[in-house]
């Protein structure tokens, strides 16, 4: 009978074990609101200056220049952030020029002037899924108060 009380306790106290060591060692940051923000407000605003591509680049230099700055305070925001890698490496991902993301997109847009209309929205639904994907990691934290 002390054996079976024994065992019983000591399966108890390795959960309780188990379960402090898990939530003291996550892998990944809390929820943050400004992240989130920070992800959907340039989306958003890339989506919409994409659909300008058709226009020559130098139209929109400025504003190619306001959404560069505001995606790598994105990015800088999520690299100095603990434990968010995957968001950190989501945004390089973003901005890389050799990557066909928005960084690759805007360079592609510099280089040949104008973007067909096709070429936009194929890279705006790629694009848009990059944003979602950070937008997902985030969503899926656990918001701490």
């Amino acid at each position: 009978m002390t054996k079976v009380i024994i065992n019983k306790s000591w399966i108890k106290l390795s959960a309780i074990i188990l379960t402090l060591l898990l939530l003291g060692c996550t892998s990944i940051a809390p929820f943050n609101q400004i992240a989130y923000e920070k992800a959907t407000s340039v989306k958003a605003r890339s989506m919409l200056l994409m659909s300008k591509a058709t226009q020559p680049y130098t139209t929109h230099k400025d504003e190619i220049a306001i959404l560069l700055l505001e995606a790598q305070q994105g990015y800088e925001y999520a690299k100095g952030r603990p434990k968010n890698q995957q968001s950190s490496a989501q945004w390089a991902i973003i901005l890389s020029p050799q990557r066909h993301s928005l960084g690759g997109f805007l360079h592609k847009w510099k280089l040949e002037k104008t973007l067909s209309s096709f070429y936009i929205q194929e890279a705006q639904k790629l694009i848009g899924r990059h944003f979602d994907y950070i937008s997902s990691l985030e969503s899926g934290k656990i918001n701490k108060p």
